[in-house]
């Protein structure tokens, strides 16, 4: 007789079998590679003991390369359980201190089919498993060019607003919006009209969201004429290597697509918002890697009609570096690259970009404050000379780069002390005219308490917002 049990050996659990035969008045039982004789016993059926410490190990590769699967989620099947592990960069896992049982490895990315194996017997409480996925047919390895709304063909941004399959070029003007009312709080109806018949006056075509966009928001900027880069927020202290952690964010980036994707004011997808610098979570090639997983779940969710995916980079840190994962080679399905970018001269920038990437760059955070740390006085004269240079270079470096949403379209005074008070608070830095960055003052349009008892904060252009308003005319 032979009953098959399983040893689960880090996350799989491997088979144990035990034969029971009489051999005279001897049984003999293996159970892995030890062996009890038992002498003038009548026949005994014998479970082996749990084994502390049992481990599963193996390695993923792309059954069509033979090249390993880095950074890719592997899931652990059995009675009751569910475990995650996530491979290494050599495509390697593990699971720990799995309990005797039968269990199956599944392998979970976009991109690829769900390929499942049954865990064999462990040697030495050690099972050894050996995975291929297969590429999904409907996913390329190189990303075709899109048949949408709009697309990066090259270094350009093309778009066929009218839906005749006639491209034309397009550049981006645009402010990084987040009018938030004085104290928080939400925006009322005619707070978020207001905030578009400004947008209109400046002749903005194009604003940046940090997480999401409301049904409300798509549907006004369509109204206007307003295209917009939909952010996706991405948790800046979370574990990059938690396989949880990039199940959910892969799982919770497919509803925002598949909710949004019909809106015609839909412009790219943006990943995550400087997760590359050193105070955040991104400066390894975990969360390059991420964002290229979510640009493929994209186009698996909209198919060759996609929006481009664009990364949040903070500066040009990392572009281009295999090392990071942060190369065209790596990033097969991201479109471009989306850049906060803070100098007074963005040339030396631009240079390095060029030279780093064959896809373009979308400014998306750019220009300096309007408050004068040394003095404590507003100083909007010098906001707008910094924003003027800064456009002038973004306009020379069309070769590369696609337009700007400045930072930003009004003053937020959350971000620094009492969100009642116009503090100075931010940081120092060297890329600003008075060696200080003051958070709560960076607003093409002044915000100040409402006068006039019609429940606004009172909304005052300052003269950066009329000269971008000249320079988009």
């Amino acid at each position: 007789m032979e009953m098959q049990h399983h040893t689960n050996d880090g996350g799989f659990q491997a088979a144990v079998v035990v034969r029971r035969r009489r051999l005279g008045r001897t049984i003999l039982l293996l159970t892995g590679a030890v062996f009890v004789s038992c002498v003038n016993d009548p026949v005994v059926e014998e479970l082996p003991p749990v084994i502390s410490g049992s481990a599963i190990i193996g390695t993923l590769s792309d059954s069509t390369t033979g090249g390993p699967l880095a950074y890719t989620r592997v899931r652990l099947l059995g009675p009751g359980v569910e475990r995650l592990a996530l491979t290494s960069a050599a495509g390697e896992f593990r699971f720990s201190s799995v309990v005797p049982a039968t269990y199956r490895v599944t392998v979970d990315r976009a991109g690829y089919d769900s390929t499942t194996v049954e865990v064999p017997s462990g040697v030495r409480d050690t099972s050894r498993v050996r995975l291929a996925a297969l590429r999904r047919a409907n996913v390329p390895p190189l990303k075709p060019l899109g048949t949408g709304r709009y697309r990066i063909e090259g270094r350009l941004l093309h778009e066929d607003v009218d839906r005749d399959g006639i491209y034309s070029a397009a550049r981006i003007n645009g402010v990084a919006f987040s009018p938030t009312p004085i104290g928080g709080g939400t925006q009322t109806p005619a707070m978020f009209q207001r905030a578009f018949q400004y947008l209109d006056t400046l002749n903005a075509n194009t604003i940046r969201t940090y997480s999401g966009a409301t049904d409300e928001l798509l549907r006004t900027a369509a109204s206007y004429g307003v295209r917009v880069i939909v952010g996706y927020w991405v948790l800046t202290d979370a574990d990059m290597a938690d396989p949880v952690f990039r199940q959910n964010t892969v799982r919770s980036f497919r509803e925002m697509v598949r909710s949004l994707r019909s809106y015609p004011a839909v412009l790219f997808w943006n990943l995550g918002n400087e997760q590359n610098l050193p105070h955040v979570n991104g400066d390894t090639p975990l969360w390059y890697d991420l964002a290229e997983e979510l640009a493929v779940a994209a186009f698996e969710e909209e198919g060759t009609a996609f929006h481009p995916v664009c990364i949040s980079n903070g500066g040009v840190t990392n572009i281009g570096d295999p090392a990071k994962r942060a190369d065209d080679a790596s990033l097969r399905y991201v479109d471009l690259w989306a850049s906060n970018l803070y100098r007074l001269d963005l040339t030396s920038s631009f240079a390095q970009f060029r030279g780093a990437t064959s896809k373009p760059i979308v400014l998306t955070e750019f220009g300096v404050d309007a408050f004068d740390h040394r003095i404590r006085q507003e100083f909007a004269a010098v906001q707008t000379l910094v924003d003027s240079m800064n456009w002038s270079q973004i306009l020379s470096a069309s070769d590369v780069c696609i337009g700007g949403t400045v930072f930003e379209y009004t003053d937020e005074w959350w971000k620094a002390g009492d969100p009642l008070s116009h503090n100075d608070g931010g940081y120092f830095t060297n890329q600003h005219p008075d060696g200080y960055s003051n958070e709560e003052w960076w607003g093409l349009i002044a915000v100040t308490p409402d006068t006039n008892a019609d429940g606004m904060d009172e909304w005052r252009p300052r003269s950066a917002f009329r000269m971008f308003q000249r320079q988009w005319q």
